[in-house]
C-alpha cells in the first residue's frame, strides 16, 4: 500500500539538511538536499512497516504547509506492507565487542563491503547476519607468511 505524508526540509548549522514529518513527529537529516530526501523516505517507510507491525493508527497525512525560510516541503511516498521482512540490526558498538575490534575497523570493514550496513539518521546499523558470517569465518591475523624462494 502506498502512504504519502509531507516532509518540511530546513539547511542546519553543520551544512547539511535537517528534515521532519510534523504529522509524526519522526527527524532525520542529510549531507545535502538529495541524501536528505533519501534518508526521509527510509525513515518513513520503516516507521509506517513498525507502525503496521504493532497494529498502530496512523495519522492522517496533513498537506499544504509553507516551506521555512531556506527550507523546502516536499511529498515522500512510500510503498510498504505489514508483513515486509524485517532485517535484523546492530550498533557498530555490537558489532565491535562480538567481533573484538574497535569501532572504527567495524566502518572500515562497512567501507571495504566484508559487512553489510544501513543509515539511518545519523546511525549507521550493521546487518546482523554479516557480522555472524565474519565471527564464524575468523581471519587469520598478521601478515601474510612469505613463500620461500627455491
Amino acid at each position: 500500500m502506498r502512504y504519502l505524508y509531507e516532509a518540511v526540509l530546513t539547511p542546519n548549522e553543520l551544512g547539511g539538511f535537517d528534515v521532519e514529518f510534523p504529522d509524526l513527529d519522526i527527524v532525520t537529516l542529510g549531507d545535502d538536499v538529495e541524501d536528505a530526501a533519501n534518508m526521509a523516505a527510509d525513515l518513513l517507510q520503516n516507521w509506517i512497516i513498525a507502525a503496521l507491525q504493532r497494529n498502530q493508527e496512523l495519522p492522517n497525512p496533513v498537506m499544504g504547509r509553507r516551506a521555512p525560510k531556506n527550507g523546502y516541503v516536499f511529498v515522500v511516498v512510500v510503498d510498504c506492507e505489514e508483513d515486509a521482512p524485517e532485517v535484523e540490526t546492530m550498533t557498530a558498538e555490537e558489532a565491535a565487542e562480538v567481533l573484538d575490534v574497535s569501532r572504527s575497523r567495524i566502518y572500515a570493514m562497512v567501507r571495504d563491503g566484508i559487512l553489510h550496513a544501513t543509515k539511518v539518521g545519523n546511525s549507521v546499523l550493521i546487518d546482523t547476519e554479516s557480522v555472524k558470517k565474519r565471527f564464524n569465518e575468523p581471519q587469520a591475523v598478521g601478515r601474510p607468511k612469505k613463500t620461500a624462494l627455491v
